[in-house]
């Protein structure tokens, strides 16, 4: 938040997952959403699944924890929270890769070449954004290429916004038809 203040939230951070092809753009989507984040006051950590099966968790300090081997999994977005937290009780989000769970606010990364087959649910979807023109805008503007993105992630998530019904278009075209 620009302001520095901050969402008031009681319990575990929510969970934003990130699904899509495993390509480099994945990863800069997530990196340049937590710069974009952390511009607006907020502290996110990052999750991701590790071929074992345990997830890692990077907090918003930067340092890194993964469980040991035979510790409870981190499986469901309830657990990976209650993780960070514990770790980190400040943290305001967690961003969490490879984790499949309906129910779980996503947004997939897209391109025209790659298809994963898993897709979020229409109403876990919070928006698609296409690879190629995210490496494009990031070369050109760094993590302000998903300034709205963040905007939209600390809406939704952070202040439980219900989604827009869209643009001023569609708000004025309803105001006309009332009046």
């Amino acid at each position: 938040m620009s302001s520095g203040a901050r969402p008031s939230r009681d319990g575990d951070p929510p969970v934003l997952r990130v699904v899509g092809p495993q390509i480099p753009a994945r990863n800069l989507l997530v990196i340049a959403l937590v710069e974009a984040l952390r511009a607006r006051g907020l502290r996110t950590a990052t999750a991701e699944l590790l071929a074992d099966g345990r997830a890692t968790a990077t907090l918003p300090s930067g340092g890194r924890v993964t469980p040991a081997p035979g510790s409870a999994p981190l499986d469901s977005a309830a657990a990976l929270a209650s993780f960070v937290a514990s770790l980190d009780p400040r943290a305001d989000l967690v961003i969490a890769e490879d984790h499949e769970q309906p129910g779980v606010p996503a947004i997939e990364l897209t391109t025209a070449a790659a298809s994963t087959g898993e897709a979020p649910a229409p109403d876990d979807l919070l928006a698609s954004v296409d690879a190629q023109r995210l490496e494009r805008d990031f070369t050109a503007r760094g993590a302000e290429a998903v300034a709205d993105l963040a905007a939209l992630v600390e809406a939704r998530l952070l202040r439980g916004e219900p989604p827009s019904r869209g643009g001023l278009l569609a708000r004025l075209r309803g105001r006309l038809r009332r009046g």
